[in-house]
């Protein structure tokens, strides 16, 4: 039996107007001095049933999001699309899949 190949999309897309400031609340840093991105990606980082994670950014944060996940050497996180147009074809391309197999 063949494994399935397992990608989590994190949809990190916000830009933080409703918390207001100029940081989105994703990456704003918690009591620990992390971000919520960085234990939403942390969490797929240790899953065993995680291949790979894919990272939807706002493209005015994408730069932080490289820092990020430099800083925190993560080895899964293979995809940072930048594009608003790839974000928001992809996704509805991804969620029309899922409707088609019944899965939302």
């Amino acid at each position: 039996m063949r494994k399935r190949y397992n990608i989590a999309v994190v949809l990190a897309g916000g830009i933080g107007s409703r918390v207001g400031g100029n940081t989105p609340k994703q990456l704003l840093p918690l009591s620990d001095g992390r971000s919520i991105l960085e234990h939403s990606i942390d969490a797929f980082e240790l899953s065993s049933s995680i291949d790979e994670i894919a990272l939807v950014m706002h493209p005015d944060f994408i730069d932080e999001a490289r820092q990020l996940c430099e800083h925190n050497n993560w080895t899964k996180l293979t995809k940072m699309p930048s594009s608003p147009i790839w974000i928001r074809t992809s996704t509805m391309q991804h969620s029309g899949f899922m409707m088609q197999q019944g899965r939302l």
